[in-house]
């Protein structure tokens, strides 16, 4: 004899196993190639990633690292050591999973150093600083199912 109860409670079990994955089997991530950006002091850093896409922060710096970059005149004398690498917290937390984001690039934003008491120093004064960021654009597809 043949026991349903038994096969229920089998069927029930595998079920919610089943249920309890499915989300993570269902979740698609591709990730685009990443985009190099450069934005000069007192321009707009402009990010974008095509629809159902966010954007994820590889690396961010503000200062100066090279005397190529956003240096018109090609003057030879700036600072080349002056940077900030909490750069990357403060455009992760403007546009980290976004489709799309606008950051002013300012040593106000993108302030060099704090001291003990909060309060920020330009560490290289006189020294034009860009924002030199790498970033990519993720989709993630989530398909939801409701269980009755």
């Amino acid at each position: 004899m043949f026991c349903f109860n038994s096969l229920n409670y089998t069927l029930q079990f595998i079920l919610s196993i089943l249920l309890a994955y499915l989300p993570e089997i269902l979740t698609s991530t591709t990730y685009l190639d990443s985009v190099k950006l450069i934005a000069c002091d007192g321009e707009l850093a402009s990010l974008h990633c095509p629809p159902y896409h966010q954007i994820v922060i590889e690396s961010a710096n503000f200062g100066r690292f090279a005397l190529k970059e956003c240096n018109p005149t090609r003057r030879p004398d700036f600072n080349i050591f002056c940077n900030n690498p909490e750069a990357i917290d403060v455009l992760r937390a403007r546009c980290e999973h976004r489709q799309r984001c606008v950051v002013p690039v300012n040593w106000a934003i993108f302030q060099l150093n704090r001291i003990n008491n909060n309060e920020s120093f330009d560490q290289c004064p006189g020294t034009p600083k860009y924002l030199d960021a790498v970033y990519g654009c993720i989709r993630v597809v989530n398909i939801k199912i409701a269980v009755m």
